[in-house]
């Protein structure tokens, strides 16, 4: 395992630049997003600090998962450190992404979550496509050019992990904005 600090995350530059593009999605998202009439400026920023803070608890969870899917598609079992480990970035990951989602629900109207659900949503949906699509030509490629599967399973499982990425952030856009529509009907 490779320690945080020798891998130079936490060098300067890193944390200027990850602080620069923070602002700049916030900027780039809270300009759009306050065209929304009935959208507030507050609500908005709070709006996209959860569904950050979302994106980085599903990061986490994806870290995890794909490390729990690749060891049941090998059938080994890591030792009980490493699954111990696995287990704890997961719950963070799923306690970041309940406690965003938590806050989003009971703090910020829909006009004000409009915009930055969207660019969240889709964003989920189009990494979650790119994810499937290349690991679908890495396995097809891979038995083309081999002749054989050798090296299948983490590209299978990239696979699924992005079939399933992409499925359900289309299914979260279509529910939320089908009661959107509901309710715009209804006035």
């Amino acid at each position: 395992m490779i320690p945080v600090l020798s891998v130079g995350l936490l060098q300067s530059s890193t944390i200027l630049y990850l602080a620069a593009f923070i602002a700049l999605t916030f900027v780039l998202i809270l300009i759009p997003a306050l065209m929304v009439p009935g959208a507030r400026a507050e609500k908005v920023t709070k709006a996209v600090t959860c569904y950050l803070i979302q994106s980085i608890g599903m990061l986490l969870i994806g870290l995890s998962v794909v490390q729990i899917i690749y060891g049941l598609v090998t059938m080994t079992l890591p030792s009980l450190q490493t699954l111990s480990a696995i287990l704890l970035v997961l719950v963070v990951g799923l306690g970041l992404v309940v406690h965003a989602s938590r806050v989003l629900f009971d703090t910020v109207d829909e006009a004000s979550e409009t915009v930055p659900r969207l660019v969240f949503s889709h964003t989920l949906e189009v990494l979650g496509v790119v994810i499937a699509v290349v690991a679908g030509l890495s396995l097809v490629l891979t038995f083309i050019l081999r002749q054989n599967f050798s090296g299948w399973e983490m590209p299978a499982t990239m696979l699924l992990i992005g079939i399933l990425l992409a499925l359900s952030a289309s299914v979260h856009v279509f529910s939320r904005n089908m009661k959107a529509a509901r309710k715009s009907k209804k006035k």
